[in-house]
């Protein structure tokens, strides 16, 4: 597996154990080359405190099999060469985004996600993307050169899977129609299915007598003014108000708690299975909300920005994945969250979503993802 395993982010992490899990369920034998480009771990040492990294490097110990580090595509093939690796998966998660203004290697084509190192392997092994992600990349104003080299790497892939629309239209566009993918399930949808039912990191927020609310967005989305509002109307239901942290930093807001740092990826995922709603901006919240049947408003579905206000709203993966439960209407660009969205109506819009409102999206997901990756093991497997 080639994918964003390591860094501290949450949402990656859930992500690589999903996949990582199922394919051990299944039978398969998998393992982590363990890319990581010394910009993106500078990215994350920077902006994580040291006890953080700690709890995603221990996640990562506790349930992954790694290769050594490798820095780039050349010590990536070295590394799949000497594990004698038959099937590379790349995926899930934002591994096609080409984006200039990011300046950490997997923001730019090529890398090793694109897998033409592949190539240069004898035997060469088999090579899958899955649940890909371009993270709304705005493929179209792209150079005609690297648009070119783009598409000849999709079309040496053995199979492609795409987790969103924006990436299939992205992917039918660079290879002019040739290449249509399947859109496939975010991993999170199965985590439920393959993780031990008792785990130590859900026992606190079981525990909570009293339900809650959590709030996973800053002062720039909303004022200080506004969240005392919220709690005050929140505590009329009977409802507490927690905010749940970024790995870069606690939510500093006036609510009846703070979760705080460190935190483990697991943990910061059984907070939101455990409560009754959530006002978000990050994509996997919303996934998470979606297979554990939590209310959730997004406030941050968009992508690439003009003018700091101006985004395509489709574009945004927090978006898509909402289309597939008749949530749009859940999602808000950040300019429209901070107009159109009081207290009062952030609220009451949380509380009348029905219990199965995701249905049967969150039945199908996790089968269809395990049929996929059951499917695409055996097929590869079996081509010469």
């Amino acid at each position: 597996m080639l994918t964003h395993h390591w860094p501290a982010n949450f949402g990656s992490n859930l992500q690589a154990l999903s996949t990582f899990l199922l394919l051990k369920h299944i039978g398969q034998d998998p393992v982590f080359l363990n890319y990581r480009p010394p910009g993106h771990e500078r990215h994350y040492a920077a902006r994580a405190t040291q006890a953080q990294l700690e709890a995603h490097a221990h996640h990562a110990s506790q349930f992954y099999e790694q290769t050594d580090v490798a820095r780039n595509a050349e010590e990536v093939k070295c590394l799949c060469k000497e594990a004698k690796i038959d099937l590379v998966l790349a995926g899930s998660d934002t591994i096609l985004r080409v984006n200039k203004k990011r300046s950490t290697e997997d923001c730019c084509f090529p890398n090793p996600f694109w897998m033409q190192w592949v190539d240069d392997l004898t035997p060469r092994p088999k090579a899958a993307m899955i649940s890909a992600s371009s993270e709304g990349t705005y493929y179209w104003f792209l150079e005609r050169d690297v648009k070119k080299k783009m598409a000849e790497a999709l079309l040496r892939v053995d199979s492609i899977s795409v987790r969103d629309r924006w990436t299939r239209n992205m992917v039918r566009y660079l290879t002019k129609g040739y290449l249509t993918p399947q859109i496939t399930p975010d991993p999170v949808a199965v985590l439920n299915n393959v993780l031990p039912e008792s785990m130590p990191e859900q026992a606190e927020p079981k525990s909570i007598s009293k339900q809650y609310l959590l709030l996973h967005v800053g002062p720039r989305q909303y004022s200080p003014t506004w969240v005392k509002e919220f709690v005050r109307l929140a505590h009329k239901k009977d409802l507490q108000v927690f905010t749940l942290p970024e790995t870069t930093y606690v939510l500093d807001l006036p609510v009846d708690r703070q979760l705080p740092l460190p935190m483990r990826p697991l943990e910061w995922y059984y907070w939101i299975c455990h409560s009754a709603g959530m006002i978000c901006k990050a994509f996997h919240t919303v996934v998470s909300c979606i297979f554990n049947d939590v209310p959730y408003l997004n406030v941050y579905a968009g992508s690439a920005t003009w003018l700091k206000c101006l985004s395509i709203q489709r574009a945004s993966k927090a978006y898509d994945v909402s289309m597939n439960v008749g949530m749009q209407g859940h999602c808000y660009l950040p300019l429209q969250g901070r107009i159109l969205l009081s207290p009062r109506r952030a609220l009451k819009k949380l509380l009348a979503v029905p219990a199965g409102a995701y249905e049967p999206y969150a039945t199908d997901a996790p089968r269809y993802y395990e049929a996929y990756i059951r499917d695409l093991t055996q097929r590869l497997s079996s081509q010469e």
